[in-house]
């Protein structure tokens, strides 16, 4: 489960942490905060999480 945890520093920026997500969705939903509060990042530190591959799983269906 995503979990997205929001600091309001001292100086008026804001740290916006996200977990739980694999992969480079962590971006998408980053970008959509930037957006609302104003303005691009300034700095990112990316997770182990970001470069994990996300494994599609498909399941095959078998007529009967």
């Amino acid at each position: 489960m995503a979990k997205i945890t929001f600091k309001v520093l001292n100086d008026g920026t804001v740290d916006i942490d996200i977990s739980g997500v694999v992969g480079a969705s962590c971006e998408d939903i980053s970008k959509i905060f930037q957006n609302a509060l104003g303005g691009p990042a300034t700095e990112s530190n990316l997770k182990p999480e970001y470069y994990t591959e996300i494994q599609n799983e498909y399941i095959e269906a078998k007529e009967s």
